[in-house]
């Protein structure tokens, strides 16, 4: 009988409660273009901070060839998407190294593997989040585990190979690439990234943190570079002054790729587009506004969700509504989409709006036991819904003091986990209004307020708000 890949909340507490991951080396060797598998070997380094009896990481591998601790092979178990380790009581720093071939995947996640029908051109790309890195090599995957992750990569001499850091060393032997990255800053495992194949290669030479563009040969005209390369080095440099930390990262890689299943990854420096966006019609102005917007969302995740990271799925919303607002707010900072947070009024509450109505909706801040609940949140509540709070959070704190709070977010939990209440308990301190109560009425519950207009003994129009559902039957303060 199969078991469903899944990973509980509290399978997920308890590793993070006893282990630490400081340092991942990761190999893989996709150098043979026939083969549907690939080859690999991950050496993790762990901390134990109490004795465990079993280590379970998380793996779906085609096989699983070898485990060793210390250098000394070790029994194990390889079923139920899970390589379990006896421990033993283990406590300490030990190295954990699992051998492996995996296959390729068809899906759009994990190792997605794309051969061009007329050109049979090949195209590597990873797509993880939120829980699929497993599938590309075993791993603690979960978001509150965090290592510098150092990639070594074995692939055609022929082809580009890119992942989240610039190659330390790369050299080419028996017709193989070998490519060495630099270690990257403590990633989570879903923001791991790797593209490789016959990709076409655009570089900047304008600015000061190394920008290049991959995308497929054939797709080339319908790629605007040196505007997508503009409004990319303009939101760069509003997003440094505004959020009071430099860019993060040592690059800055945008990927265009086929078969893509989602709109745009936030990979640390390894920023993952659908094809859909290299238009093969003349844009309309609304067109390219969604284009740009995705294309500035995805860098405001370079600080939210990847420099500081929600604890668990349960706050996916976390990272989702600050982007999702700055990709409309970046926009008319820092482009010539001056219009963009009407658009913002108009599409972005809408679609929040409309989809609060329905039976499905559910409160911003939710229950998510298991990674299953886990891809159900990526909805309109999690972005819509949550960066429209985000906006009358800064009504009500105003907005100088709402980005200071941000800023004081991101000092405090600089490549480390946060949660909805670490959150409220930064942003408070520049609040004129109590934010857990606040919270209670618009993060924890579900539905929306009517609202009629009303006339006085003395003629004044006011409105008024209504419960439209009894099941969250709450009054919400708001400021206009």
């Amino acid at each position: 009988m199969s078991v469903e890949d899944n990973l509980s909340q509290d399978l997920a507490e308890a590793r993070f409660r006893q282990l630490e991951v400081p340092h991942m080396r990761v190999h893989l060797d996709i150098s043979d273009k026939e083969a549907n598998t690939f080859d690999g070997w991950v050496e993790l380094e762990i901390n134990i901070k109490n004795p465990w009896i079993k280590l379970l990481l998380d793996c779906i591998s085609h096989k699983v060839h070898r485990v060793q601790l210390n250098g000394q092979d070790m029994d194990f178990v390889h079923e139920n998407h899970k390589v379990t380790i006896a421990a033993d009581g283990l406590t300490g720093s030990h190295t954990l190294r699992v051998e492996f071939t995996n296959c390729y995947d068809k899906t759009g996640v994990g190792l997605h593997r794309y051969i061009s029908p007329g050109s049979k051109h090949t195209y590597l790309y990873t797509d993880l989040e939120p829980f699929e890195c497993h599938k590309v090599f075993p791993c603690f995957n979960q978001p509150d585990i965090k290592s510098i992750i150092e990639l070594t990569v074995t692939g055609p001499a022929d082809w580009e190979i890119a992942s989240n850091s610039i190659p330390l060393k790369s050299a080419i032997v028996d017709d193989k690439k070998h490519v060495h990255f630099n270690p990257t800053k403590p990633l989570p495992a879903y923001l791991f990234a790797l593209i490789a194949g016959e990709y076409t290669v655009i570089e900047d030479s304008k600015f000061r943190i190394p920008m290049k563009i991959y995308c497929r040969q054939s797709m080339l005209e319908h790629l605007d570079s040196e505007k997508l390369f503009e409004i990319s080095r303009q939101t760069m440099d509003f997003y440094e002054e505004h959020f009071e930390i430099e860019y993060p990262f040592d690059k800055y890689d945008q990927v265009f790729v086929p078969e893509y299943t989602a709109g745009a990854m936030e990979n640390a420096g390894l920023i993952v587009f659908t094809e859909d966006y290299l238009f093969r019609h003349k844009p309309t102005r609304a067109e390219q506004m969604d284009y740009y917007n995705t294309v500035v969302h995805e860098m405001a995740h370079m600080w939210y969700g990847n420099l500081i990271t929600m604890k668990w799925w349960g706050d996916l919303w976390l990272k989702e509504s600050v982007a999702t607002f700055y990709g409309y707010y970046a926009l008319t900072q820092a482009s010539e989409f001056k219009e963009s947070m009407l658009h913002f009024t108009q599409e972005v509450k809408g679609r929040a709006l409309k989809a609060d109505q329905y039976s499905s909706t559910h409160p911003i801040v939710t229950p998510c036991p298991d990674t299953n609940v886990a891809f159900q949140n990526f909805d309109s509540i999690t972005y819509e819904k949550a960066a429209s709070m985000i906006e009358q959070l800064i009504f009500i704190m105003g907005f100088e003091q709402f980005r200071q709070g941000l800023v004081a977010l991101l000092k405090k939990y600089s490549y480390s986990n946060f949660d909805h209440n670490d959150f409220l308990d930064v942003m408070q301190g520049f609040s004129p209004i109590c934010l857990k109560e606040w919270a209670n009425k618009w993060l924890h519950t579900a539905h929306v307020n009517t609202l009629v207009l009303e006339r006085n003994e003395d003629g004044q129009v006011y409105l008024k708000q209504g419960i439209q559902n009894s099941e969250f039957a709450e009054i919400r303060p708001h400021k206009l």
